[in-house]
């Protein structure tokens, strides 16, 4: 894959230069995290269709603040892929190449699934997902080229508390 031609030279968030490498692996300003999100959101949007418990970001441990402890939390939660009834734990992560033998071996049984529920073909029900995975991971490596890392601030600047105020009576008058 070849560079983008109209991306800035240096990075806003780090100020390295700005290569499609850089731009997908940057940790600055949380678009890696959010192109995690995307394709979590994705899955979790399709397997919800099927599946009637779905969690996002189930709590497996508890953190412990005395300790230190984080505790653990993964991506997805989805009772009955596997056996019914059984909770079946999610974590994704973000690689660069291809999709790993377990991760596809879910995908097929969620299609599947899809194509029971809909009474549709499983082919047509692969092209769906794999065409909304498709989207998800587009539209998520174009925010990580083309989103901002600085921080957004508001462009009002009210520092001396009449924001409210201001914001107030403009609601009033429309």
């Amino acid at each position: 894959m070849r560079d983008p031609t109209d991306l800035p030279s240096k990075c806003v968030g780090c100020g390295a230069s700005l290569t499609l490498q850089h731009a997908l692996d940057c940790k600055v300003g949380g678009l890696v995290i959010q192109r995690h999100n995307e394709i979590r959101d994705c899955i979790e949007d399709i397997a919800a269709q099927v599946w009637t418990q779905v969690v996002r970001e189930p709590i497996v441990r508890e953190a412990e603040t005395q300790v230190g402890d984080s505790g653990l939390r993964l991506d997805l939660g989805i009772r009955g892929v596997w056996q019914p009834q059984a909770e079946a734990l999610f974590d994704f992560k973000l690689m660069d190449f291809f999709i790993r033998k377990h991760a596809e071996h879910f995908l097929k049984r969620m299609a599947t699934f899809v194509a029971s529920k809909w009474k549709k073909s499983y082919a047509q029900t692969c092209g769906y997902i794999r065409a909304r995975l498709s989207f998800s991971i587009i539209r998520a490596a174009s925010l990580c080229l083309r989103g901002s890392r600085v921080k957004w601030r508001s462009g009002l600047g009210f520092e001396d508390g009449a924001g409210p105020l201001f914001t107030q009576s403009c609601i009033e008058v429309v």
